[in-house]
């Protein structure tokens, strides 16, 4: 999404799925991109400031700086998965403003929320901290300067939907707590930008009960003798906290934790190991050990045993039923080569599962081949990633009653570019909104 987004660019043109640890192509083992591999000289604000206008930049998530670039940036304020990109440059404004108001409380929503009362209710109460805080610092950010592009997000109802999404479905309770107040927050924001502001507020998703379906992925592709793993070491390494998780990956290495089998991720290159499962949010991701692309690459792309691994992996995942209810589990398997064409980009995932998402929380789930697999939660999260998302405009380039509904992520960048006055480049995917501009 946030590739997306500041870019403009596919993810299909890009390969960037997963950003903080996903496969290159040519590589053994999954890893975080690197800054100069996530294009921030394309990045919307930076194409802005570097033709001369006066841009600011706030708490974009998984965001690197613009090497000697010159937009105001405040990067990883708050809410969303920091990563430790270097800062871009803070004017003095801007560094008065941050003194002043100082740091969300929240850094890491997933440490905060053990899986206590206590820890639930901290995070709550440091969601409506930090969200005052940032409404106080974007209003006095946007009223200090006459911007040219003033862009931020507020992540709090990431971090509020991930934690407290209510698997029940009564939403009145998130409502109260996390949307009604960001809701009152952008509009604080508008208010500060002045009547004369063109305004686009843009949700890339929404939410919806958590359904674990993509724990299932590594034990089955081990229970199918494609991976090399060991169930009970996972599960143990599955036990340690959150919070603990990055000091130790930083301590010990993602490698050595992966060849060690303490991780949910494989590398590749065992001439045994015909798929590997990959990191994801929402959906199972599955990569194939395939011949000339990857190290030690065993499959031969289009041979029979490309097909019959293909086939075998699809119907493993459809014929897993829940135990509770003996339900269906997965929707469906998406092969990407049928939905993207075999020119898509290789660091892409070769197969997509998706799980139902109507059946609630997966605690274990069987098949007559391969047995039952019992799920293990990593966190306690109750929601994921889930319905579309919506767009609003307003402003004096906006018409009336303008139509928004096929706005798309990868159009969000070329229609901000398009109302500043700019050239959208070739390399851009989206398109400008129709009627925007």
């Amino acid at each position: 999404v946030w590739p997306e987004i500041r870019t403009g660019m596919s993810a299909t043109t890009t390969g960037i799925y997963f950003q903080p640890r996903q496969f290159r192509s040519g590589e053994p083992r999954v890893r975080a991109r690197r800054p100069d591999e996530l294009y921030p000289e394309r990045f919307y604000w930076n194409l802005a400031a570097d033709a001369g206008l006066r841009v600011a930049a706030v708490d974009q998530p998984l965001t690197p700086a613009y090497p000697n670039g010159s937009a105001v940036e405040l990067a990883e304020w708050g809410t969303h998965d920091r990563v430790g990109f270097e800062a871009g440059p803070e004017d003095g404004t801007a560094r008065r403003i941050i003194g002043h108001h100082g740091r969300s409380p929240v850094w890491e929503c997933d440490r905060i929320n053990d899986g206590t009362a206590r820890g639930k209710d901290r995070l709550l109460t440091d969601i409506e901290e930090g969200l005052d805080k940032k409404t106080s610092l974007l209003t006095e950010l946007v009223a200090s300067s006459d911007w040219d592009l003033f862009t931020a997000v507020f992540s709090e109802a990431h971090c509020g939907g991930h934690h407290f999404w209510p698997p029940g479905g009564d939403v009145d309770g998130i409502i109260k707590d996390i949307y009604a107040p960001l809701d009152r927050a952008v509009g604080d924001v508008v208010a500060a930008a002045g009547p004369d502001a063109t305004v686009i507020v843009y949700s890339s998703h929404g939410m919806s009960p958590i359904d674990r379906g993509q724990a299932l992925v590594a034990d089955v592709l081990e229970r199918m003798g494609y991976v090399h793993g060991n169930p009970q070491r996972r599960r143990l390494a599955a036990a340690v906290p959150g919070w603990l998780r990055g000091p130790i990956r930083r301590l010990v290495g993602t490698a050595a934790l992966q060849r060690a089998g303490l991780t949910y991720d494989r590398p590749l290159g065992d001439p045994e190991t015909l798929a590997v499962p990959l990191p994801n949010s929402r959906h199972g991701a599955i990569r194939l050990s395939l011949a000339g692309r990857d190290p030690g690459g065993v499959l031969e792309p289009g041979s029979d045993a490309y097909h019959r691994v293909f086939a075998q992996i699809t119907d493993a995942f459809r014929g897993l039923r829940t135990v509770e209810g003996d339900h269906r589990a997965v929707q469906n398997v998406v092969v990407i080569d049928d939905a993207l064409g075999i020119d898509r980009h290789p660091d892409l995932p070769d197969l997509i599962v998706r799980f139902r998402r109507d059946l609630g929380v997966f605690t274990a789930c069987r098949s007559p081949d391969l047995g039952t697999i019992e799920i293990t939660p990593r966190d306690h999260r109750t929601g994921e990633h889930g319905t579309p998302g919506a767009i609003w405009a307003t402003g004096p380039a906006i018409p009336a009653e303008t139509s928004l509904q096929d706005a798309r992520t990868i159009d969000i960048a070329p229609t901000v570019l398009a109302l500043l006055g700019l050239p959208v480049p070739g390399w851009v995917d989206g398109a400008p909104t129709t009627g925007i501009g």
